[in-house]
């Protein structure tokens, strides 16, 4: 209120005109707001961003390097299956994680994102196994028959770790559900364990 007056002289000085003297006032109100904000722009922008979440960024859940154009170059399939399998462990071991976050947390957030990257692994292994079917059927080197057969069982292997990261989650809520304690020893214990188990997950996975 008390620079009332100042911007009455500013507005008349703009224009003796009322109507054009309001949408000066306005025009000029609407930029000195701006340089009051603008220092804390980012501010603004963080607060808004936690305030409204955007939706999770969809997944490129679609295999991206089996080409069924290969499927007659026996070598060069098995090597983009292996490029597959890279993605797929990716997708496991994000699910893993983002699930025992949530265990250990109780972050609400990290469960659709957590489901979505188990639904990515069970896609990609459906795809990957009807692949390796189909190159089974071509002729195969002994070597390149032994390597389908252990890339098949990777497959597996990962679609079990996606499995058991959905488990870890159910865990989850069943706990934030119920509110069940834990006791220090006991979620310090779960820690080891699940830091043994990500650090045998980091050395046997080789994408």
């Amino acid at each position: 209120m008390l620079l009332m007056p100042l911007v009455l002289k500013v507005v008349l000085w703009t224009s003796q005109d009322p109507v054009r003297g309001i949408a000066n006032a306005h025009t000029l109100f609407n930029k000195v707001n701006t340089v009051i904000q603008l220092p804390f722009a980012y501010l603004l922008v963080v607060a808004a961003t936690r305030i409204i979440r955007g939706e999770d960024p969809i997944l490129e859940t679609a295999p991206k390097y089996l080409d069924r154009r290969l499927l007659d170059s026996p070598a060069i399939a098995l090597q983009q299956v292996v490029k597959e399998l890279g993605r797929m462990g990716k997708f496991a071991l994000e699910a893993l994680s983002g699930a025992t976050e949530v265990f250990f947390t109780g972050n609400e957030r990290l469960v659709r994102p957590a489901r979505a990257r188990e639904e990515a692994v069970n896609n990609l292994e459906r795809e990957i196994t009807v692949y390796l079917v189909e190159l089974a059927q071509r002729s195969l080197t002994k070597a390149q028959s032994e390597r389908l057969n252990f890339l098949y069982n990777a497959v597996n292997d990962i679609e079990r770790i996606g499995d058991h990261a959905m488990n870890v989650l159910e865990l989850a809520e069943y706990k934030m559900e119920r509110d069940l304690p834990y006791s220090d020893e006991a979620i310090k214990s779960l820690k080891e364990m699940h830091e043994r188990v990500m650090g045998a997950f980091a050395r046997a996975w080789r994408p």
